[in-house]
């Protein structure tokens, strides 16, 4: 069913700054460098710690920014829609 012009603007509006919100946040990501530590003995006797390299991001924003993408998609796609047919949907 399509949606009225206002609202589909509306939609359309609210993804874009989604869009954007996500690009900010894997743009303000920071590298964590891997750590490698001798501090500790392992009962096999190997004594390094591995600390694997790993990006970071805030966490507070992108829960934030989840919640709103869940919200439209909601909004969007009912959650009871009947599956499509095979062909529906494809533009042919």
């Amino acid at each position: 069913m399509p949606y009225p012009k206002k609202l589909a603007a509306k939609f359309l509006a609210r993804i874009a700054e989604l869009i954007a919100t996500g690009e900010q946040i894997v743009t303000a990501k920071q590298h964590v460098p891997a750590k490698y530590s001798s501090s500790a003995t392992y009962l096999d006797g190997s004594s390094a710690i591995d600390v694997r390299a790993h990006d970071v991001i805030n966490f507070e924003l992108f829960v934030t920014y989840r919640t709103n993408a869940v919200v439209v998609l909601q909004t969007l796609i009912p959650e009871h829609q009947p599956p499509l047919r095979s062909g529906e949907g494809s533009g042919k």
